[in-house]
Formats: structure tokens, sequence, C-alpha cells
């Protein structure tokens, strides 16, 4: 096996064909480097160089080899580099900014997926209120990335679209519907309750008004105990978040995924020219995440 100093021995010797330079080159003496690759050549069995009147030239058998040594440095310094980001991320901190809509999905799951996997990150969650933007939580140092939707204030900020989150809806166990229906059929079902004013509303309110339904009966609350009891009772359609859909799947209801459509378009946001290497390495798990069917 030849290690990674041997490596750089080998192409400091092609490079220079002097051992006096090349060992001036890699800051070590002359005899040493003539050892080293004496020992090499040993182990090897074969000659790597040989002497000339001007230095050294490499051999018919290393001129053969030598490819192959330059793509083991090659290799040697993605690995290295690579350590060097995941120590970077490990020794930060990471601050999120998110909506309270998207606590759950993405963010929850993105979230322990990256704890996971770097696990010595100090990670803290910001709730993004409905009265602020991302831009001002990240202007005001209280995120260091943002995790909303495309129709946030994003001015100022570098922004990256992560992908697209479906519209869940509880309908009545005797609901004539497909396994996917469409926004449409769901939305004729009649009364339409969500939480209000937040990005499932928001995405509804487009939906509506690209279907043109003439007409239609919305409930917005934060009173969860009373869109529960919609759900349970099967009283029109109730739209919830993807992650809660499944606790509601769990319990027996009836959940549908409405054919899939931008409806909630999700964006990682950073101030422009700030991104260290625990932002770099969090947009990259996020990019991962969404790349993966649910």
């Amino acid at each position: 096996m030849i290690s990674t100093s041997e490596i750089e021995y080998v192409l400091a010797l092609e490079a220079h064909r002097s051992f006096t330079s090349a060992a001036q080159a890699l800051g070590i003496s002359q005899p040493a480097l003539t050892v080293a690759i004496g020992k090499l050549e040993k182990k090897l069995g074969f000659l790597l160089f040989r002497r000339t009147g001007s230095g050294v030239e490499l051999t018919s058998a290393g001129e053969a080899l030598l490819p192959d040594v330059r793509r083991a440095r090659d290799a040697v310094r993605v690995v290295e580099y690579a350590a060097e980001q995941v120590a970077d991320a490990r020794l930060g901190a990471l601050r999120i900014a998110c909506r309270p809509t998207l606590a759950r999905e993405p963010v929850a799951r993105l979230v322990g997926g990256f704890f996971g996997e770097y696990g010595a990150l100090e990670l803290e969650i910001a709730n993004i209120g409905w009265h602020s933007s991302a831009y001002r939580m990240l202007r005001a140092g209280l995120g260091d990335v943002a995790i909303t939707t495309a129709d946030d204030d994003l001015d100022g900020l570098e922004v990256e679209s992560l992908g697209d989150l479906p519209l869940v809806a509880v309908v009545p166990p005797d609901a004539e519907l497909g396994d996917e229906p469409s926004l449409e059929e769901v939305i004729e079902l009649g009364l339409l309750s969500m939480s209000g004013y937040g990005v499932i509303s928001r995405a509804v309110d487009v939906a509506i008004g690209s279907h043109r339904v003439a007409e239609a009966t919305i409930l917005q609350s934060d009173y969860q105990a009373l869109l529960t009891e919609l759900a349970r009772q099967g009283r029109g359609v109730v739209f919830v978040p993807e992650a809660t859909g499944l606790t509601y799947q769990r319990l027996g209801a009836r959940v549908v995924v409405t054919a899939r459509q931008p409806v909630v378009q999700v964006v990682a946001g950073h101030l422009a020219g700030h991104r260290p290497p625990a932002i770099e390495r969090f947009l990259d798990h996020a990019h991962r995440h969404f790349a993966v069917p649910r």
C-alpha cells in the first residue's frame, strides 16, 4: 500500500526532476526523500526513477503508474476537503426561522435528519410571525436561514427553491372521490375548513381563485379542537398540513392528496453573501430531503 506521503513524494520528484529541488518543495531533507523513494521502489518491486546527467526521470514503469498516482492524490484531496467541511459545520450553530404551518412538515423532518447527520451542531428554531417576514427576521439577526413559502417577503435574500408540498384534505368517508382527486372536486364538497391566515389558507385562496369556484363556504380557525371535530364528524373538507393528515389517517379518517401541483412552494433564503458551512450543509440536506418521495 502506498501512503499519502509517498504519493506526494513521487509527484514532487516527477515535477522537479531533482531530489534536491523536490525535497525543498516538500520541506524535508534530500537524504530523507532519497531513502523514502528507495523504500517505496523496494516495496513495489520495480524502479520508478532513473538518474540522468541532469537529474532524474521516470522509468517506463513509473510512467505507467503516474496517472494512477495522480488520481489517488486527487481522491485524497476530495476526502480532506469533505472532512474539513464536516468539521467546520460541526463547530458552528444554525438558527432556522420558519412559518408555524411549516414547522411539522417539512421543517421538523429536515431538522431531525440534519441533526442525525451533524449531531454536534447547535440548532435553534425561530418562529416567523404572521406580522413579520423572512427578510426582517434574518436582517434582525434572529435566524441564519429561513424556510418559508415563495409568496413571503424575500427581497434582499438569496433564495433557493426546495420543492412543493401537496395540499392534503380530510374528507367525508362517503365522498365520491378517487385516490387523487382534483382540487376542484374537493372544493365542491362544501364547507372548507383550515387554520386561519397561514400557508394552507393562502394556498387554498389561490387555488379557489384559479379554479374560478363561484361559491365556497370557508371556515378559518386557529381552534384546533374545532377542526379536529369537524374532521372526525366528516363535515365538509378540512385542509391540514401533510404530517397532520397522516395523523388523522392513522385515526381512521379519510385523507386525500389533491392532484399534485405547486400549491405550497417551499423555499430557503439567507442573507446575500452570508453562506457559512453550516448553512451550506443544511441546504444540501434540504435538497436531498425534497428529492426523496415522501
